[in-house]
């Protein structure tokens, strides 16, 4: 089984062209946090393929930040945050 690591990605994109090209990229890898706000639990290969992926759109007007989460740290939360997420437990692919 591969291993896999938290990513929170980020983006600021002024062109909706652009900005929609990241999204869904991103919604292809892992799920919406906020507006511009990703979070992905990537394998080293899935992370090497987005990162090609993001380079290859070429940005003209923005950027994306990528943020590799510590295995160890924890998420706190404040205020009314889900209990659960997307791709909590299991995922079945066919």
């Amino acid at each position: 089984m591969s291993r896999t690591a938290v990513y929170i990605l980020a983006y600021d994109i002024a062109d909706d062209r652009e900005r929609l090209g990241v999204e869904r990229l991103l919604l292809g890898y892992g799920f919406r946090r906020q507006k511009s706000v990703f979070e992905c639990r990537l394998t080293s290969g899935a992370r090497a393929a987005l990162f090609r992926q993001l380079q290859a759109l070429e940005l003209k007007t923005g950027f994306v930040l990528a943020y590799r989460v510590s295995h160890a740290s924890r998420p706190q939360s404040f205020g009314a945050a889900p209990e659960h997420f997307p791709d909590d437990g299991y995922a079945f692919l066919v």
